[in-house]
């Protein structure tokens, strides 16, 4: 292990354009067999099934990165129960958002359908909430850890209900 801080913060750096690179390679891979004419009629369909490849395989290969950077941060507690506090909150902003999906709109246009469009946008972010969630879970104590797993749990559980919603949505 290197032990020069900017070594390690190199090592970093060098971590996160791999997980960028990997979330590429999971695209690519993605639209292999795609013809280009099938790019082209479809391109707004083709970029948001890439941006929803990208991201969750982006966010899974950044951990270690981000694992690596918070080890050169010498946080105090205060520090783990004002990050583990915020990302409760955070994670509980995407329950919130994958329930509300489940409340029918009425017909026009409303201030519920409106929320319900972000709602989704909330919860497709999911994958990159995990990012901010996970490697704290190894370096907080007490309380803190506590919070940050639940966080993962809240994430977990509003895509979980995104899922539920989507399905009973096909039916």
């Amino acid at each position: 292990m290197a032990s020069h801080p900017l070594t390690r913060v190199g090592l970093c750096i060098i971590g996160y354009v791999a997980a960028f690179f990997f979330g590429v390679a999971a695209v690519w891979l993605k639209n292999l067999g795609v013809s280009p004419q099938e790019m082209l009629a479809s391109s707004g369909m083709f970029a948001f099934g890439d941006a929803i490849t990208f991201l969750p395989v982006f966010a899974v290969a950044a951990v270690p990165p981000s694992i690596g950077l918070l080890r050169l941060i010498d946080f105090t507690p205060r520090v783990w129960r004002f990050y583990a506090t915020g990302s409760l909150l955070i994670a509980s902003t995407g329950l919130l958002a994958a329930l509300l999906l489940f409340i029918r709109a009425g017909t026009g246009p409303s201030l519920l359908g409106t929320v319900q469009m972000f709602a989704v946008l909330r919860v497709l972010v999911a994958p990159l909430n995990f990012l901010l969630f996970v490697p704290g879970i190894f370096f907080a104590r007490g309380a803190g850890r506590t919070q940050l797993l639940v966080a993962c749990g809240l994430e977990f559980a509003a895509v979980c209900a995104f899922t539920l919603h989507m399905m009973l949505l096909s039916r």
